[in-house]
């Protein structure tokens, strides 16, 4: 619901993409022989959620590289609730569903791609086995629809999307689209090192909030809770005046 935070009700979305190059017959050392120049993801949030992620790879070493078999993993946790108020610790991971996967190179080329689903996260699989030659770069598009990625409430829709690879990251940003009100945005753009993450924040509002630096549904429900608590209180104090005055 609305209260929940970032960390309570975040979809986890991991790319992974590991090369290991072999130094010698009795022993593997991994390296890094790539490096992702460039990062973007655009999110449309209406009944479903959809996500477009292009991914830009680059060849840091002097021979051609093979990027191979890549992982998006995802994953959803749903806290308890009492009324609108997510219980601290009490979430629990869960698989997303994915609808309409589309994986291609950007100039066209069909990636053969599968969608697989555990007890607590799903996993989008792509192929990429075109060459990329020293200096030059490779991109690709993974598109898909959702219904499980974004916190739906009364008044507020929030969604967070996270952003990381076992490679490091030069350059990303996270676009967030809906035809809701953008009423607050963090965290959605810079560099990581390989093996960091960083998470993207948007929440919309059909209320005509201006866009601030904090989380309007926190806010306002933390409010109404306070109004709520001190009623309470009113009343506990007023009852014994009552029965005095009697």
């Amino acid at each position: 619901m609305d209260s929940r935070i970032a960390r309570w009700g975040v979809t986890l979305v991991v790319g992974v993409i590991c090369l290991t190059l072999m130094t010698g017959a009795a022993q593997a050392q991994t390296i890094d022989v790539e490096t992702i120049s460039h990062y973007d993801v655009e999110v449309t949030v209406g009944d479903t959620v959809h996500q477009k992620t292009v991914v830009t790879l680059k060849n840091i070493i002097d021979k051609p590289v093979v990027p191979g078999i890549g992982e998006f993993r995802l994953q959803t946790y749903s806290p308890s609730q009492v009324l609108f108020f997510s219980i601290p610790g009490s979430a629990s991971p869960k698989p997303v569903t994915v609808e309409n996967l589309r994986a291609i190179t950007s100039d066209g080329r069909l990636l053969m791609s599968h969608v697989t689903s555990g007890d607590d996260y799903t996993t989008i699989r792509y192929e990429i086995w075109y060459p990329i030659q020293p200096g030059e770069e490779l991109t690709y598009i993974l598109e898909f629809d959702s219904r499980d990625l974004a916190q739906r409430g009364i008044l507020f829709t929030n969604i967070a999307i996270p952003v990381a690879s076992d490679l490091p990251i030069e350059d990303y940003s996270v676009t967030f689209l809906s035809d809701q009100n953008l009423v607050f945005k963090d965290g959605t753009s810079g560099s990581l090192a390989k093996g960091e993450i960083a998470f993207a924040q948007a929440e919309f509002s059909s209320l005509p909030l201006p866009e601030a630096g904090f989380s309007w549904s926190v806010v306002l429900w933390g409010l109404v809770l306070l109004a709520g608590m001190a009623g309470v209180v009113w009343y506990v104090r007023r009852e014994p005046e009552k029965k005095e005055e009697q």
